[in-house]
């Protein structure tokens, strides 16, 4: 019970020492505390205005980059657009001149190509080269079908006697045919192939040299004639010489 009388007796006498001492610091430093305390404040103000200026002054540099940032791009903008619409002019000018012209060099072609048709077709050496094509073709053809069906009949009924033992004869004449039908066909094919062939270069090689094969034929007619009035001339020369002679051996005249 001592100690607790003592201990509090101690901290009221401590307390009261320290808060007198205290509250006399506060009251005679009264002034310069609260100088000190408007200082305090003046300079918190002042802070405040320059932070509100800073702040003010970057969102003004703020909005005039993105302003500036802003027109930078509708002007890339514009001028990438105008780039493009001259490049997709540009390209649609070329292509217009490059199918103008494929168009103009396929009309030529086809005109040209035409006309050599035409002149193809209308060409006297051609017209004939083809008839005698297909004449000698038509000729040869049914020739070398008769010629391929006989020679084919008896090569087929030949290997059908072999058999013959095995089928009573029957092979014989079924071989014949076919061997027709094998041999008709190789020939109509080989003897058309020939006349074709063999037909067009003849018409060509003789419609092309007409003009000396006349000019030969002339010259031959020609000796023949000139051979026959020769022959005839000589031939009236003989008799007068032979009725000079007569008339002079019998001693008459010759009318």
């Amino acid at each position: 019970g001592s100690g607790l009388v003592l201990g509090a007796s101690m901290g009221t006498v401590t307390g009261a020492a320290t808060g007198g001492a205290a509250g006399y610091g506060v009251y005679t430093k009264r002034a310069e505390i609260g100088h000190f305390i408007d200082k305090a404040r003046e300079r918190a103000t002042e802070s405040l205005k320059n932070g509100k200026a800073v702040a003010a002054n970057a969102e003004a540099k703020a909005v005039e980059k993105i302003a500036a940032a802003r027109s930078k791009a509708v002007d890339t903008f514009i001028a990438a657009k105008g780039n493009t619409v001259a490049h997709v002019s540009a390209a649609k000018k070329r292509a217009a001149v490059f199918l103008g012209s494929v168009k103009t060099q396929a009309a030529q072609a086809t005109q040209a190509t035409r006309v050599k048709t035409m002149e193809i077709v209308t060409d006297r050496t051609v017209q004939v080269t083809a008839a005698s094509a297909a004449g000698g073709a038509a000729a040869l053809g049914t020739s070398g079908a008769a010629a391929g069906l006989a020679a084919g009949g008896a090569i087929g009924a030949a290997v059908g006697v072999v058999p013959a033992l095995f089928t009573f004869g029957l092979s014989i004449p079924v071989f014949a045919v076919m061997g027709s039908g094998c041999g008709s066909a190789v020939g109509a094919i080989v003897g058309g192939a020939t006349g074709l062939l063999g037909g067009g270069a003849t018409g060509y090689s003789m419609y092309t040299q007409r003009e000396a094969i006349g000019t030969s034929l002339d010259k031959t007619f020609a000796n023949v004639d000139g051979a026959a009035k020769y022959v005839k001339a000589r031939a009236s020369t003989s008799a007068d010489y032979v009725r000079n002679r007569l008339v002079g051996a019998t001693g008459g005249t010759t009318d």
